[in-house]
């Protein structure tokens, strides 16, 4: 499963597939990774297979370019819609097309290759339904000659009807002696025989006046009145026939939707696999190792759609991850740093690599994950009643309430929807929280003080994203190195966004004063780093339900915080109070 993360953007990347159905299992693919390290070895060697192997490819794509949406038609027909002649030629033209796609495919022994036919359902096709169609303009000339024989003379008998009016003209202006007679037909007046005024004193009595002109007059005759009905129950009586063969082949094929089903999902996954060995191929990707241990191990990995849509280089990254030693990764750094892009695209890898796709980077090892988390990005939802931090809330208390010991979590900012203390308070107990349970986890925080988890917490391991400064210049490097930072970075930030220099100025001003009356850290991290909260030691044994307390800990947690006078406390009473705080908590976890 994928929780939270923006897969229609690498889908985009992807996704060269040649049908619509193609186009559809592309996406639920990747919407649904899969468990089955068997299946997903079987996906990797036929994309293989299809790199090694460009002829066999282009063949495919060959004869898959064009196909219509075999799957739309086969559902249409199954519903019982009744407007389904184009459905019906696309379902024709597929089936054309599966003998020499299986005679493609038959040497090869990877069971995505394997193609089964239907050869009674096209024979029955190719005697009913005729070849040369276009999409338009087919009533009446759908069901093949030969196939209905008085259907075949109805047909005679329309085909016929230029000549047999021309020979009746003849006829007319022989027995007349007007050169100038013609005979026509219109869609209000229908067939006629038409006179000009000069010639009025010639026409026969048999001659029933049908319509006045302002230079002619137009007439019928008994016989041209016979030839008409005939031509129009001809043409009603194509239409009714046609229907009823219509049916025959909707019936028909319905007989044999279930194989039919399964032949279009398998030329669906054909196309699929041929896109992701065309993309695989281009890119640079490479085929990752999945197996069932918990170790994430990334070489020279990037991401799949930033890498796409920048100008530059971009900056490849090494990641190690695994359930022990290395299951809680910080990452600090300045903003416009790559702290997002970076724990963006290992959660991308895993899921490309799950799907059986290859993958951009230089070698790729993944325990099996069996659902990804993200809490990335700040989004209001005001319509829903929900602002900012209450999402932020919502979408991590469901991580926490589903995760598993095989999951992968991925955060963004935990807390920066609220004020400094509650957001600092929230993203400690939550750190401290998947610490615990040793869920293999990227953090992504403006919170530095958080690296003191690593000196109190097993397995947690800080990173920073690297920079150099050059004067007052700073120079984003986008590389992940080890340790953590203390440099924000935030005035330059703003200074490169465009925010007016005078403002920069003040802020420097008020940056320096505050530096000097401490950090955040020396009031804070010093009575929390002594020992890990005991907040979540009780479920230990089954880490993943039952939270409920630790929850209201951390609601009360919260109030007692936000009671803090900060603007009229000394530092020293702020340490004591939050000791208090911190002692409440402990005698809590007793309890």
């Amino acid at each position: 499963a994928v929780y939270g993360l923006e897969i229609e953007n690498l889908i985009s990347v992807l996704d060269s597939t040649l049908t619509p159905m193609g186009k559809r299992r592309l996406k639920q693919w990747f919407y649904h990774p899969l468990l089955d390290i068997h299946k997903i070895k079987e996906r990797q060697a036929a994309i293989q297979t299809l790199i090694e192997k460009n002829g066999f490819k282009k063949n495919i794509s060959a004869i898959l370019k064009g196909t219509g949406d075999i799957e739309k038609s086969l559902s249409k027909i199954s519903y019982g819609y009744t407007d389904v002649v184009k459905d019906i030629i696309f379902i024709n033209n597929f089936l054309e097309k599966i003998p020499r796609l299986r005679e493609i495919l038959k040497e090869e022994k990877n069971t995505y290759f394997i193609l089964n036919d239907i050869p009674e359902l096209r024979e029955f096709l190719s005697r009913t339904v005729e070849k040369e169609l276009s999409l338009t303009g087919y009533a009446g000339h759908f069901v093949k000659k030969g196939y209905n024989r008085e259907l075949d003379e109805l047909r005679s008998i329309r085909e016929n009807t230029k000549e047999r009016l021309r020979e009746l003209q003849k006829k007319e202006i022989k027995r007349t002696g007007i050169n100038s007679l013609k005979v026509g037909y219109t869609s209000v007046f229908g067939y006629y025989i038409e006179v000009t005024k000069a010639n009025l004193s010639l026409v026969p009595d048999d001659y029933i006046r049908k319509q006045t002109l302002v230079n002619a007059e137009r007439f019928i005759t008994p016989e041209l009145k016979e030839f008409e009905e005939k031509i129009l129950t001809a043409e009603e009586k194509i239409l009714l026939i046609e229907k009823e063969v219509i049916e025959q082949i909707k019936a028909e094929i319905l007989e044999h939707s279930a194989i039919f089903h399964k032949i279009a999902v398998s030329v669906a996954e054909i196309d699929v696999l041929c896109s992701l060995a065309e993309v695989s191929e281009k890119n640079g990707y490479v085929k990752p190792e999945v197996d069932e241990g918990f170790e994430i191990m990334i070489k020279g990995g990037r991401h799949p759609v930033v890498e796409k849509n920048v100008e530059e280089m971009f900056v490849s990254n090494d990641t190690l991850m695994d359930n022990t030693k290395n299951h809680f990764l910080i990452i600090t750094g300045p903003n416009m740093a790559g702290k997002s892009t970076y724990i963006r695209q290992v959660a991308l890898i895993v899921i490309m690599a799950q799907t059986g796709c290859f993958v951009p980077a230089k070698a790729v090892k993944i325990g099996l994950v069996d659902k990804v988390f993200t809490r990335i990005g700040a989004h209001d939802e005001i319509s829903r009643g929900q602002s900012t931090f209450m999402v932020e809330m919502s979408e991590t208390a469901n991580i926490i309430n589903n995760l598993s010991e095989r999951s992968l979590v991925v955060l963004d900012e935990i807390g920066r929807g609220t004020s400094t203390y509650d957001g600092f308070s929230l993203a400690w107990a939550v750190a401290e929280y998947l610490t615990e349970v040793k869920v293999r986890s990227l953090f992504a925080t403006h919170f530095h003080e958080l690296t003191g988890l690593e000196e109190s917490s097993e397995g947690v391991k800080n990173y920073n994203v690297a920079v150099k400064e050059s004067g007052k210049d700073v120079i984003f490097l986008h590389k992940i190195m080890p340790g953590g930072t203390d440099e924000s970075y935030g005035i330059y930030v703003a200074k490169l966004s465009g925010v007016p220099i005078a403002i920069i100025k003040r802020a420097d001003e008020i940056l320096s004063k505050l530096e000097l009356q401490g950090t955040l850290r020396e009031h804070i991290i010093s009575e929390l780093k002594i020992e890990t909260s005991s907040l979540f030691t009780e479920e230990k044994a089954n880490p993943y339900e039952n939270i409920t307390k630790e929850i209201e800990l951390l609601k009360r947690l919260k109030e007692e915080v936000l009671a803090i006078d900060i603007e009229n406390t000394s530092p020293l009473d702020v340490s004591i109070k939050l000791k208090n705080i911190q002692e409440g908590v402990k005698e809590d976890g007793k309890g």
